[in-house]
């Protein structure tokens, strides 16, 4: 409260000045590294599906980070995720499981991304699209 009076900190929210005790930095599970992301960008459903321009609906982990994470237990065992929000993508429900059954699998497998992400996600918004590959009609 001091600080407060003195003029140090500009309002008790202020997170330079106190530091939430339940923050931990990188060491944060699948489920907190998704509010994270929400929390910050807001709820997906405030944009557009990154690859279909629909509503999306969920935030989907783009499988590029370097530094990817993965839960060792729980319902989420073996889930990859990032505490790099803008590694997140809105998608819709439809496309984000295409993506996390189909085109993150041939993405990771590959190499490409976290070689180079921004490659990976040109990749990835042209493939499985109608029309963008030879072998679709």
């Amino acid at each position: 409260m001091s600080n407060l009076i003195s003029g140090v900190t500009a309002r008790c929210t202020d997170r330079i000045q106190h530091v939430d005790p339940r923050y931990k930095g990188d060491d944060v599970t699948y489920a907190g590294a998704h509010n994270r992301t929400k929390a910050k960008r807001g709820s997906a459903s405030l944009y557009r599906c990154w690859k279909c321009g629909g509503q999306a609906r969920d935030w989907a982990y783009s499988h590029t980070d370097p530094d990817e994470k993965r839960m060792t237990q729980g319902k989420e065992a073996g889930m990859p995720y990032t505490t790099d929000l803008m590694r997140n993508l809105p998608l819709c429900r439809a496309c984000h499981r295409l993506f996390d059954s189909t085109t993150a699998p041939r993405m990771v497998a590959s190499g490409i991304a976290t070689s180079s992400p921004a490659l990976a996600l040109t990749w990835a918004y042209v493939a499985d699209r109608p029309g963008m590959r030879q072998d679709t009609a």
